[in-house]
């Protein structure tokens, strides 16, 4: 099962290497928190985690349920995550942490 961590704020973008070897990457806050909080996923039985930033960003159109803080791991951080349920004029969506839990353990 995929899961995914999502954040949204600055990053720095590129390709790094030589010639005969480069690659593409991204550095700064929001791919470290978008790792942790996928991390997240499989403790909490869920497939996709937003932070508070992204909440923000995606605004109405999204059912989400919040997360414990503490959960996250970063003690002195103000990181809120919320489980992305689905769109919000999707009859099918589910609900909450149960339904969904329900619904991804029907996938497996």
């Amino acid at each position: 099962r995929m899961t995914c961590g999502l954040d949204s704020s600055a990053v720095l973008a590129g390709r790094l290497g030589s010639d005969n070897r480069r690659s593409y990457t991204v550095a700064g806050e929001a791919p470290k928190r978008a790792c942790l909080i996928g991390t997240l996923n499989e403790s909490l039985g869920t497939d996709i985690l937003v932070s508070d930033y992204t909440l923000r960003l995606i605004g109405g159109e999204f059912l989400t349920y919040p997360v414990d803080p503490s959960r996250t791991g970063r003690k002195d951080s103000h990181l809120y995550v919320h489980a992305l349920l689905g769109r919000r004029d999707d009859p099918a969506s589910p609900r909450d942490l149960k339904d969904l839990r329900e619904l991804l353990s029907s996938v497996e």
